[in-house]
């Protein structure tokens, strides 16, 4: 991703993109930090399983923080001292997106879920509905979709539908 032209006199260094430096064979380093730096990067994208035993210096764990402008990494860095396990911490925050990810999965499961239980219900009370009252009922809120679980029994016709979705 290069900068446009009119700019190159602003800067006087190019970066490489992360994800590209993440592509690079570690094992060609001779400088252990460079070797750990380029192995660190690989950990957080994933492009490696992490090492439980991974420790980097201080000064790349730092690095990989700000390269990754993640604060959660100097938060670690900063309870331990000297060199820092970088290995157990990509293992911590894999396991802790791991079951952020169940949790939205599972929310996400919930919502489809009441949507096509109601959608079901409707069908059974009005008929074939109309395009605008499904698209409306699929792209209605939490709270906009118990409001119509709520007052399902009480609903009359497509518009009851429609007007407890605008009130909500």
């Amino acid at each position: 991703m290069d900068a446009p032209r009119k700019f190159e006199r602003y800067y006087n260094v190019r970066f490489m993109p992360l994800i590209e430096m993440a592509k690079l064979d570690e094992s060609k380093f001779t400088n252990k930090d460079n070797y750990n730096l380029v192995k660190g990067l690989k950990m957080l994208y994933g492009k490696i399983a992490p090492d439980n035993d991974f420790k980097v210096s201080h000064e790349v764990a730092c690095v990989l923080g700000a390269l990754t402008h993640d604060k959660e990494i100097y938060n670690h860095i900063e309870q331990q001292k000297g060199d820092v396990n970088m290995g157990q911490y990509v293992l911590n925050i894999s396991k802790k997106a791991r079951l952020e990810g169940k949790e939205e999965g599972r929310k996400e499961g919930l919502h489809e879920g009441v949507i096509n239980t109601l959608l079901q219900q409707l069908q059974s009370k009005f008929g074939k509905l109309s395009p605008k009252t499904i698209y409306q009922i699929q792209t209605s809120n939490d709270e906009q979709l118990h409001a119509l679980t709520v007052h399902i029994l009480n609903m009359n016709s497509e518009e009851d539908v429609l007007k407890i979705l605008k009130n909500d």
